[in-house]
């Protein structure tokens, strides 16, 4: 696997954690409240 390839993945994945976490939708201060 070439090094564009690893990059690319890593990208998607921290896209994937970013979407699952809800970060875009809200801020880090947030998080705590949210919770449950």
């Amino acid at each position: 696997m070439s090094d564009q390839n690893t990059v690319s993945l890593m990208q998607e994945i921290k896209e994937l954690i970013i979407e699952a976490l809800g970060l875009e939708d809200i801020s880090v201060d947030d998080i705590g409240d949210n919770q449950t």
